[in-house]
């Protein structure tokens, strides 16, 4: 009886065995051959995974993001056929096509995907952006100088040769204006000039059939429609002010009167502290709309599409001043005595009671 039950005992454990080794086979043969499944990818896709993701939020993010096609099979595939799935690092991603799952996962592991978010601000400076590349370490501070200057970035961009001349000079002017503000993703190996002229492509893939008609019908340049909508860009944080500001410029413009900008101003000061001065107005520059008549020698800053469009575009007014508010907005005046009113109000007067 007992050598029954052993005999039983046996066949069973035997029994179950095999059918844990087959089904742990039948299990690697599975994850193997899922692992090589190939993704299809219409374009390159970036992702971000945030520090603490759990595997379900990975999955999650993958999924919504079309890197996959089902998010419980690819979930158990990382808990049973990728333990090593735990060490997934956090950071930007991004994937182009004819990649399997098993190489998505091991850019996820190691890095070697990863990508370097570029937020480039309407209104920032070509300084600015020579800051973000070098915080976020795709280049050093005196490469970025030194490209932003070079030959062979302004025979790509091609510039008016006065603003070559200035930007070799002074380090401002160049193709300031001639990139697209906007957040970009970056790998570790991009180029100087991959990055730079994927901004100023961007910038020309915006300016679509209704901008370059009535560019033509004004008989704009792409230059001077620039280098107002920079300055309109700089005057206003609002913006639905946008159109009146552009407005108030060409209408001066139109009659012959100095802008008298003051971003255009700043721009040009080498040391600016924060604070413009009566002398600041009054030193020539390039740059100076208070010295100078017409339009500056160029842009002042990145533009937005919604100033480019405000300026072909504008609010119809008879306004020709405007004073701020202090607080990102302006009233706006048709002559100087409702200028001066305002200045005394919003300037004078607001500084005296807020010191």
């Amino acid at each position: 009886m007992k050598n029954k039950f052993i005999k039983i005992f046996v066949l069973f454990f035997s029994f179950f065995s095999f059918l844990f080794i087959s089904f742990f086979i039948g299990l690697t043969i599975y994850f193997n051959n899922y692992s090589n499944t190939k993704i299809s990818i219409s374009s390159d896709t970036i992702i971000e995974i945030n520090y603490g993701s759990s595997l379900k939020r990975v999955t999650e993010i993958l999924y919504k993001n079309n890197l996959i096609d089902n998010q419980e099979k690819f979930y158990w595939y990382l808990r049973l056929g990728r333990p090593d799935s735990k060490n997934i690092q956090a950071g930007y991603y991004i994937f182009s096509n004819n990649i399997s799952y098993a190489q998505l996962v091991s850019s996820l592991l190691n890095g070697r995907s990863e990508v370097f978010k570029i937020t480039f601000k309407e209104g920032q400076t070509l300084k600015d952006l020579t800051k973000s590349l070098s915080n976020a370490n795709l280049a050093l501070k005196e490469d970025v100088e030194a490209f932003l200057v070079s030959d062979n970035l302004f025979s790509k961009i091609n510039p008016p040769i006065k603003l070559i001349e200035i930007a070799k000079k002074d380090g401002i002017g160049g193709i300031e204006g001639y990139l697209l503000p906007e957040t970009y993703f970056f790998g570790k190996n991009d180029s100087l000039e991959k990055i730079i002229l994927t901004m100023n492509k961007s910038l020309m893939s915006k300016l679509d059939p209704q901008i370059l008609a009535e560019m033509s019908r004004q008989n704009m340049s792409l230059h001077d429609l620039l280098t107002l909508a920079s300055i309109v860009e700089k005057e206003t944080a609002d913006p639905k002010e946008r159109p009146l500001i552009a407005n108030v410029y060409l209408t001066r413009l139109k009659k012959g009167m100095r802008l008298q900008a003051d971003p255009t101003v700043i721009y040009g000061i080498k040391n600016y502290m924060g604070k413009i001065t009566k002398k600041d107005l009054l030193t020539p520059h390039a740059y100076n709309t208070y010295t100078n008549k017409g339009l500056p020698l160029g842009p002042i800053s990145s533009v937005s599409i919604e100033a480019i469009k405000a300026v072909l575009w504008p609010s119809e007014s008879d306004y020709l001043f405007f004073v701020s508010k202090n607080d990102g907005t302006h009233i706006f005046c048709p002559d100087l005595k409702c200028h001066n009113k305002a200045v005394k109000e919003w300037q004078i007067d607001f500084f005296k009671k807020n010191r």
